[in-house]
């Protein structure tokens, strides 16, 4: 028994806390900055899916600021589309007037209630209070069969072509102003050209400076010896004798075997020293290059040295033309040099 009344007054002490009024700092506000509210619809019958305004019109002390919701918040049933907040009024008593429009919609049909919201304003000393709106009674039905019928559908209309002002003066004109371009810009070119003064070209080296400067340039490179590239070595020594050779008696030995170099060299009544020097150079350089032999260092330099004797001993021979050495003539000048060696 005992037990049983402690249980029945702590009830009754639960039902007292909850029902106890807790102070609202509304309550602490004076009621002269209390903001006014008028809640009103553009109509309140609407046909499903129709979109339909809720105003809200405030009147505010001008030291209150009222703080504006977004949408997210719960209608019931509707569905707020947008807010437009209004422009603000000052009355002729100095307070503020302020019109907020919702504009809801709905998909569903029968007797409803835009339920009341609060929203909140702030005076100047901070504090924040809240008001509600009215609750507002809408109809919302669907379209009789009747009016189903009497609704102006129409078509998409067909394209229509804006009338403007024509485009083409305007793209005359610019290509007008983009030929005027290229003539001016290929003038410019042209007289510039014709002021530009042309160096002279240099005139090319000598067979025998140019072999002089590549064989040095090959002396100095130690790596290919240094690295047994003796192959490419050979081959490169020789291009450089075969390339003189050509530059100095127009014979195309850069293309030619050995064998045939060496006809075209006799055919020259050079010396016969001179002749057994190009035979046992490109000798020498075959072997480094078919038999893969591979020589002492000494061996391969003296290879430049033999090309370099190949150049002292002919340097000073006159300079055949392609065309004379097909045609196996033999220049004045050279007949006159092989007749003064027979002398001697």
């Amino acid at each position: 028994m005992l037990i049983n009344t402690k249980l029945l007054i702590f009830s009754l002490f639960l039902i007292w806390a909850a029902n106890a009024v807790i102070p609202d700092a509304t309550d602490t506000i004076p009621a002269a900055l209390h903001p006014e509210i008028e809640t009103g619809v553009d109509r309140n019958e609407i046909l499903i899916g129709d979109v339909f305004n809720l105003s809200i019109v405030v009147t505010h002390d001008p030291s209150v600021q009222i703080v504006e919701r977004g949408q997210d918040f719960d209608l019931g049933q509707f569905e707020i589309k947008t807010i437009t907040p209004g422009n603000e009024e000052r009355l002729p008593n100095g307070k503020i007037r302020k019109e907020i429009v919702y504009k809801l919609s709905t998909y569903f049909t029968g007797e409803f209630i835009v339920p009341p919201f609060d929203l909140t304003f702030q005076t100047e000393d901070g504090k924040t209070g809240t008001f509600r709106t009215s609750p507002i009674h809408i109809t919302v039905r669907s379209l009789t069969p009747e009016e189903s019928e009497n609704l102006d559908i129409r078509d998409i209309k067909p394209q229509e072509l804006l009338a403007g002002e024509s485009r083409l003066p305007y793209v005359l004109a610019a290509a007008a102003l983009l030929l005027i371009g290229l003539v001016t810009a290929y003038w410019l070119w042209r007289r510039y050209r014709k002021k530009q003064t042309v160096a002279p070209a240099q005139p090319p080296l000598p067979p025998h400076e140019r072999a002089y400067r590549e064989l040095a340039d090959l002396r100095n490179r130690t790596d290919l010896i240094a690295e047994r590239k003796f192959k490419e070595f050979a081959i490169r020594v020789s291009d450089i004798v075969r390339i003189y050779v050509q530059g100095r008696w127009g014979i195309l030995a850069i293309d030619y075997t050995t064998e045939e170099i060496l006809d075209e060299i006799d055919g020259l009544v050079l010396d016969g020293a001179v002749f057994k020097t190009f035979e046992t150079f490109f000798s020498d350089c075959d072997l480094m290059k078919f038999a893969k032999h591979e020589p002492a260092r000494d061996e391969a330099t003296q290879l430049i040295d033999a090309a370099e004797r190949i150049v002292d001993a002919t340097k000073d021979e006159a300079m055949l033309t392609p065309m004379m050495i097909e045609g196996a003539e033999i220049p004045a000048s050279r007949e006159c040099t092989t007749v003064e060696q027979g002398e001697d």
